[in-house]
């Protein structure tokens, strides 16, 4: 009985030595799986003197391309900093003045991966030494409906307009999936509306200040069919957006 105790003490005493060498390989390996996805110089402080921006993803495993977070890097004269993102497909980086305040901000454009080409978009200045997030405008909440004769209707009621979309070029594929009957319709259908498909920035009506243009997808039957844009205009006036326009644009 004595030997039994005896070993098993041992075990312990060696089980609890090794212990701390395990933890602190398993958060080696952790970190070691974090991979460079970009690396840019450019200026993001506005000082005229270009910055050392990084991107780095934390793979979810060998088998996919999703990434449980996104790691953003900024290193300027004044020291490093970092920012957590929440993890997705991998991201597109851009640098663009979206507030119109003469300094470029970083815009990470990260795909869903859904078959209608949506992104999660997330918007960050280099301000005061810090990283800090920018809210983005909210996607407009557009409502559309198929109407008989081939057309369907958007209502933008952030404009208070609604706008009226010829669908005569898709009368051959509604007819057949049973959607229209002789031009009507066979039941009440709604469009499918989406998140922003792209952000950019754009001085639209050549007045040199720009605007960020957002764009949202309408779609008909299904996802991909794609019948209309509505591209929204916003600018930043006291820390907030402005909706400036709305174009609904056909497919």
């Amino acid at each position: 009985m004595m030997k039994w105790i005896n070993h098993f003490i041992i075990f312990s005493i060696v089980g609890c030595l090794l212990l701390p060498v395990s933890i602190d390989a398993t958060k080696k390996d952790a970190k070691s799986q974090e991979v460079e996805l970009g690396s840019y110089k450019v200026d993001v402080t506005g000082d005229g003197k270009k910055d050392q921006v990084y991107l780095y993803g934390n793979p979810f495993d060998q088998e996919t391309k999703y990434y449980k977070e996104f790691k953003l890097v900024v290193k300027t004269k004044k020291g490093t900093k970092k920012e957590t993102i929440q993890g997705g497909f991998k991201p597109a980086v851009k640098f663009l003045d979206l507030n119109d305040d003469s300094t470029l901000e970083v815009l990470m454009e990260i795909p869903t991966g859904g078959s209608g080409g949506v992104n999660d978009y997330y918007a960050f200045c280099i301000y005061n030494n810090k990283i800090e997030l920018i809210e983005l405008p909210e996607t407009l909440n557009i409502n559309g409906a198929f109407k008989n004769n081939y057309q369907a209707t958007v209502m933008v009621p952030e404009m208070n307009k609604s706008y009226l979309i010829d669908l005569k070029d898709h009368k051959k594929k509604y007819d057949k999936l049973g959607v229209y009957r002789k031009g009507k319709l066979s039941e009440p259908s709604e469009t499918l509306v989406s998140e922003y498909k792209s952000l950019k920035v754009k001085d639209i009506d050549k007045d040199g200040h720009k605007e960020l243009i957002g764009i949202q997808q309408i779609s008909g039957a299904s996802v991909v069919d794609r019948i209309a844009e509505v591209r929204s205009s916003w600018v930043y006036k006291e820390e907030q957006w402005v909706l400036k326009d709305v174009q609904v644009v056909p497919n």
